[in-house]
């Protein structure tokens, strides 16, 4: 948790990760200096978070139970936004979607709507790439494994996940579970964040990039999100789409220096 200077209380912003909060630091003094408070958390079962992470599943209850503890807290005054890029834009719509009163808008970047279809399986293709080296670097361990005694296309010619589990030297739960799954059933439909767009009541900025592999999932979001059949009106969603990757989308807090929505401003 990150202040900045003065008497407070703030307007706070919360980033939850998997990929480890002290590399968040940079991003803390970027949005400290414009005066917001700034949580990092590492998701369930990685770093320093207790019980054991299994991507997806638990972010809806997490993220919610997060969002009640800053809102409580007496440096936050109250109005919160979610900020952050690929799994870190991943978590925010299951987070919103259970409508705290605290949260007034989030930011997600190059953030796939459904898991299934937008990131693990490529319009019926299966996803070697994101599926081997995703899950092995950031999802078998609690911190990240060693990566260097293999190569990925070595990997990848392997005939299933009990070869690559051997080739490695540890388990790979989550391949494993991802692989059994091969249909669209009740394990996707769980975590199916097109699922939830219609539950998001705040303003979004929504980034994507035309060379990064989740815009046309991010985009999807975007459009389902903003004009909804149930509300009738606009949630005062914005879309930025420019020449970026999955890497270098959105590097600095664009969405709370921008006005995404007067009412909705932390």
């Amino acid at each position: 948790m990150y202040l900045p200077d003065g008497k407070g209380p703030f307007p706070t912003v919360i980033v939850r990760t998997p990929y480890h909060r002290v590399g968040l630091q940079g991003t803390a003094r970027r949005f400290t200096t414009r005066g917001y408070a700034f949580v990092a958390q590492d998701c369930r079962g990685k770093y320093d978070s207790d019980g054991v992470f299994t991507p997806l599943v638990h972010e809806a209850a997490d993220g919610q139970a997060t969002i009640d503890w800053v809102a409580n807290q007496k440096w936050c005054n109250g109005r919160i936004g979610l900020w952050g890029r690929s799994y870190l834009g991943i978590v925010q719509i299951p987070a919103a979607s259970g409508g705290h009163e605290a949260l007034r808008c989030m930011a997600p970047s190059v953030a796939p709507g459904s898991f299934f279809r937008d990131w693990l399986r490529y319009d019926g293709c299966f996803a070697l790439g994101n599926a081997i080296r995703w899950s092995l670097t950031h999802a078998t361990c609690r911190n990240q494994p060693p990566l260097n005694h293999f190569t990925w296309d070595e990997l990848n010619c392997l005939p299933n996940p009990d070869a690559i589990a051997d080739r490695v030297g540890f388990d790979t739960p989550v391949l494993s579970q991802w692989a059994s799954h091969d249909h669209y059933d009740e394990y996707w439909e769980q975590i199916d964040q097109c699922l939830m767009h219609e539950q998001i009541k705040v303003p979004g900025f929504h980034v994507g990039g035309w060379f990064d592999h989740l815009t046309r999932g991010q985009f999807d979001a975007y459009q389902n999100i903003r004009f909804q059949p149930t509300v009738g009106q606009s949630t005062g969603a914005t879309n930025f789409s420019g020449l970026l990757t999955n890497v270098h989308c959105l590097t600095v807090p664009m969405c709370f220096t921008i006005e995404v929505q007067n009412s909705h401003r932390l």
